[in-house]
């Protein structure tokens, strides 16, 4: 089995210079004042090449949101 389809079916983000990627397990069905909390899990591979989490985020989806849009892509 590939890594990329140990991750099939999860809602992730892998970045393109390390084994890491983002994993949004869940939908929350909160909404607080300041935005809607989404959990993103900082994950990785064991030495036995299964998937493990790094540490837990807890993020107003909101606020991603914002600060993606200020990322722009800028060619030398």
């Amino acid at each position: 089995m590939s890594r990329d389809s140990k991750q099939k079916g999860r809602l992730s983000v892998r970045c393109i210079v390390s084994d890491r990627w983002l994993s949004f397990p869940a939908k929350t069905e909160t909404k607080l004042e300041a935005g809607e909390p989404i959990i993103v899990n900082v994950m990785t591979r064991s030495k036995d090449d299964n998937p493990k989490k790094l540490c837990e985020l807890i993020l107003i989806r909101e606020e991603l949101e914002d600060t993606l849009r200020m990322i722009h892509y800028e060619p030398k």
